[in-house]
């Protein structure tokens, strides 16, 4: 005879202290089990539960239960919280089922969920959008975490919406790929709730795709299962019409376009010695403080953003942004939109913008950087010690002669070294998307380029807290550098910005003199060079 007993949250599983575990107990027999059959709770330490005695009632081969199992508030991290599931000698085939749950003290901010795309564009036709094809929609991650830093597996989460209960106009799904992975939404305190568990690495991950044909902001609010504390996103997502700020759409502008400091409407040359430039935004009502403007260039969100602060600031060139939003000596539309408390949007009118280049090319310095430099190997390939590149050294043809030997025809390799150890505040976390910026500040054309990979979730074979992270930088970006007249050497810069779930934080920077000129034009077969 096989008779089992099978409890819902699984042995060893991590439980929050003062959490409410729903707990479903199941009982299994190849044939009927005798009525007189009963099972109790017993040995029940650091927790107690609504229900601990259960009788069989009908004979039949299967029974379950729900209890309802109050973990105690005054318990710490690592402690054990267990029970016993103690058959009577009626119960014939049943053995004693020992359940151990390890206890939490969760990081509350943790369950801060992020989304990956600040703007997505609202629906515009009555087109299906669900996974695979759907168009409008974006990732969804939290890394729940214990006070220390550890990730929490298997830890049920509730979500509803957060200051507007908008859940309602979404669809959740698991995977952007699968249309069968929806998730069923509950009803929770008036509104729309979804339940969803943490994978083994402490994952909170889903796909959010917009089923409602409006102009809206989605915020949510999580919180352990059981445990009344919510936590609101650490972002929100803005769903809008996808062509946002032409100067001649006078159904949306209701507010005068952005003032850039300096500019008169014929080329804006950038200040060489910042890598911003100052913008006033006109007064508008209602303004109230936390009012949040985004900026827009040809349309297309520009991934910048301020939060009003101060009302009296707004008028007075107060907004710093790069000159990076702005391609070099092309005419563009600059906008931007209001989102004020109460969630409604205003939009401005559009203003023509022509940038001309020479703004400092250099890495921000008004940022705090934590992390530890970059490696920058040459085209010789990474990892090896002889063909590293020095902070301060040189970058020469040499440097990237290699480059034909690459399957990408890398010049330059740039190395960044993550981690799994929350008391290492030096390297990136694991699972951190990483932009890496390399600046080039030369004789001619300046060189500015972007490249973003997400650092690994496993370590390196070898070792047992870290993981690299390696960029290809192509030959043509370090390419045909030339020095100044007076001789000076172009300037090289590595950056990273690091995005922990919305948490952005900056590694130090990296900085050498560039010359990459070749010998002779017969040693050089790529045609394709930078400047």
């Amino acid at each position: 005879m096989s008779n089992s007993i099978t409890v819902s949250v699984d042995d060893k599983s991590n439980v929050i202290i003062g959490q409410v575990l729903i707990i479903d107990i199941i009982f299994k027999s190849d044939s009927n089990i005798p009525t007189n059959s009963q099972f109790e709770l017993k040995n029940i330490k650091n927790a107690t539960a609504s229900n601990t005695f259960i009788s069989i009632i009908n004979s039949d081969d299967n029974f379950s239960m729900t209890t309802e199992l109050y973990i105690d508030k005054n318990i710490s991290t690592g402690d054990i919280v267990s029970f016993d599931i103690v058959p009577n000698e009626h119960a014939v085939g049943f053995s004693t089922k020992k359940i151990n749950y390890t206890a939490h003290e969760v990081d509350l901010d943790s369950l801060g969920i992020y989304f990956e795309e600040d703007v997505i564009p609202a629906l515009m036709t009555d087109e299906v959008n669900i996974p695979p094809n759907g168009k409008s929609y974006t990732r969804a991650i939290a890394m729940v975490k214990n006070r220390n830093g550890y990730p929490l597996a298997e830890v049920p989460i509730t979500i509803i919406g957060g200051y507007l209960p908008n859940l309602g106009k979404v669809k959740i799904f698991l995977s952007n790929q699968n249309p069968n992975t929806e998730v069923s939404k509950q009803p929770l305190y008036g509104e729309q709730s979804i339940v969803l568990n943490t994978d083994k690495n402490g994952k909170l991950e889903f796909y959010i795709y917009l089923s409602d044909k409006s102009q809206f902001v989605l915020d949510l609010k999580a919180r352990v299962s059981g445990k009344t504390d919510f936590v609101f996103s650490r972002n929100r997502l803005y769903i809008l019409d996808s062509n946002q700020g032409s100067p001649f759409a006078p159904d949306k502008e209701r507010l005068a376009p952005p003032r850039i400091l300096g500019y008169t409407g014929d080329k804006l040359m950038g200040d060489e010695t910042s890598s911003t430039f100052s913008v006033a935004i006109g007064p508008y009502s209602p303004v109230r403080k936390n009012d949040i403007i985004l900026f827009f260039v040809d349309g297309k969100y520009s991934y910048q953003q301020v939060t009003v602060k101060n009302i009296e600031d707004l008028d007075s060139f107060s907004i710093d942004l790069p000159y990076t939003i702005f391609p070099e000596n092309k005419t563009v539309t600059f906008s931007y939109v209001v989102f004020t408390e109460n969630k409604n949007m205003q939009y401005s009118v559009g203003t023509y913008v022509l940038y001309g280049g020479g703004g400092k090319n250099q890495p921000l310095d008004n940022v705090t950087r934590v992390y530890d430099m970059c490696t920058v190997y040459s085209s010789f390939g990474p990892s090896t010690s002889s063909n590293l590149v020095f902070p301060n050294d040189t970058v020469n043809y040499f440097t990237i002669s290699r480059y034909m030997n690459n399957k990408g025809h890398d010049g330059l390799f740039v190395v960044i070294t993550g981690t799994n150890d929350p008391t290492d505040k030096t390297k990136v976390p694991f699972g951190s998307t990483v932009t890496l910026t390399l600046r080039i500040d030369s004789y001619k054309v300046p060189v500015y380029k972007t490249f973003t990979q997400t650092m690994p979730t496993k370590s390196d074979q070898g070792s047992k807290n870290t993981a690299t992270l390696t960029f290809n930088i192509p030959y043509k970006d370090v390419s045909h550098i030339i020095s100044y007249p007076n001789g000076s050497a172009g300037r090289i810069y590595f950056d990273y910005q690091v995005n922990e779930l919305g948490k952005i934080t900056y590694g130090k920077i990296w900085e050498a003199k560039i010359d990459t000129v070749p010998p002779s034009p017969d040693g050089d077969p790529d045609e394709g060079g930078s400047n």
